[in-house]
Formats: structure tokens, C-alpha cells, sequence
């Protein structure tokens, strides 16, 4: 079976995303102090407008082969998963999503805009929950002179 380019990157920023790797602790020992995984949640406030905030992404411990441990986030149904590529001065003004949904950036860089001119960087690494799902929305731009790549994981709401 082949696999293309897009496949094997969401793939790859999916295993960096929600999974860890157990060979960064070779003494097989679970660290009491993890660092903790970020994700920016943007939600539409009482006002209508689209606000940011950092949560943390509850995680469990699991044991895993060796006497080894890795951390995993609850496991949620998805409906649908998708790459895109922005070009760079790509704007998208003020709109709301049509369903929550997971944005992972891959590559490049690009901005957020919500209320009050707030502004959050996403690049390589960086998540982002999109709850927004009525008011004004948020604006999306590009920012630098490569394409921005990014992964949409659609939530399945039911």
C-alpha cells in the first residue's frame, strides 16, 4: 500500500500530538512532573466574539511494554480529517467554524484574531480547539513567506 506525502505527515503530526515516546525515559520510571500539553481553545463569549484561552489537555498515565509508561488523552470520535495549505498573505476575515474541530499546525506560520485584536501564533506543534461556532468568528492570515500547513481534525458531535 502507498502512502502519500499528506497521509504520512498527519500521521506523523498525530503521533506527535497525542502520543509520547517511552524511550525518553530510559530508566522505565514515570517522571512525576510531565510537561503539560497546551491547546489553545477559542470559544464564542456571552458577547458573541470569539475569545482565546490555554487550557491543559487531561491525560492519563498507561502503562506500556517494559515496564515503561506514556501519557494518552481521551480518545475522541472524529468525523472527518483534513490537510490545507495557505499561500502566504492568505487571509480568511471574520467567520465562525461549522463544527469544532482540532487545527494542528505542521509547518509554516499563521494567526489567530479574535475579540479585542488578540492574536494567537500557530505553528509547527501548536494546537488549536476551535469552538466558535456562532458570533462573529475569527480571522485567519498567514504570516511569513512560506505556506502554512495545517491539520483539521473534524469532532464528531454526537
Amino acid at each position: 500500500m502507498s502512502v502519500s506525502r499528506w497521509q504520512l505527515c498527519a500521521l506523523v503530526v498525530i503521533g506527535v500530538v497525542v502520543g509520547s515516546d517511552p524511550d525518553r525515559d530510559k530508566a522505565g520510571v514515570f517522571a512525576q512532573q510531565r510537561g503539560s500539553t497546551i491547546v489553545t481553545r477559542v470559544f464564542t463569549g456571552s458577547d458573541g466574539e470569539a475569545h482565546a484561552e490555554a487550557m491543559e489537555m487531561k491525560v492519563t498515565p498507561r502503562p506500556g511494554p517494559q515496564g515503561r509508561y506514556s501519557e494518552a488523552s481521551e480518545t475522541l470520535k472524529v468525523a472527518g480529517l483534513q490537510m490545507r495549505r495557505w499561500a502566504p498573505g492568505y487571509v480568511n476575515d471574520w467567520h465562525p467554524v461549522s463544527q469544532r474541530e482540532y487545527t494542528i499546525g505542521v509547518s509554516g506560520r499563521s494567526e489567530i484574531e479574535v475579540a479585542g485584536g488578540q492574536k494567537v501564533l500557530v505553528e509547527a506543534g501548536r494546537v488549536v480547539l476551535f469552538e466558535d461556532l456562532t458570533g462573529k468568528g475569527h480571522i485567519v492570515r498567514t504570516i511569513g513567506a512560506e505556506d502554512c500547513v495545517t491539520l483539521h481534525v473534524n469532532l464528531d458531535n454526537q
